[in-house]
């Protein structure tokens, strides 16, 4: 299984000016691949599946249905090499409060509960929080210039050769 996180933040058209970039605004993708040839036989759908986040850095630490975690849905697909892909959707703001005072949160992908009301983890893992923390600072001058590039885009970008047959 591969896993990785990016931070979305559509950018509004009548911001040209903005200096801050509201956490709020901004959403945590966390994406999940299983390699089907890798693990060795085809791979079910999980149907629907949950992500919890728990304030531990410890990815070995056992949690149970009575843990407290912050919780979100996950969307699955299968590819067609036979792999599966899953996502879930975070808010930022929710996620850095959350994990208040700690470096990473552990992840666990859990099913739905048995009639006992326990879930099973179908993996593990950890989530880098810190890395996020200090990258909104940097979106208003990547922003700007970007800006400045494109103004100039005619006078220093050559258009592509166009070539039929």
């Amino acid at each position: 299984m591969t896993s990785s996180w990016t931070l979305n933040y559509d950018w509004p058209q009548d911001a040209t000016r903005q200096k801050v970039v509201p956490e709020a605004e901004v959403v945590v993708i966390m994406n999940f691949r299983f390699d089907a040839q890798e693990i060795g036989r085809e791979l079910k759908d999980p149907g629907h599946t949950w992500i919890h986040l728990y304030r531990s850095e410890d990815p070995n630490k056992q949690f149970s249905v009575y843990s407290t975690s912050l919780t979100g849905n996950m969307d699955w697909n299968r590819l067609r090499n036979g792999n599966l892909g899953g996502r879930a959707f975070l808010s930022l703001d929710t996620l850095l409060a959350y994990g208040t005072g700690l470096e990473k949160l552990v992840w666990n992908i859990r099913g739905g509960p048995d009639d006992l009301g326990v879930t099973e983890s179908h993996a593990k893992g950890v989530l880098p929080i810190a890395t996020m923390r200090g990258k909104l600072a940097k979106i208003p001058r990547l922003r700007a210039e970007l800006d400045r590039k494109t103004g100039k885009f005619r006078s220093e970008c050559t258009p592509p050769i166009v070539v039929s047959g």
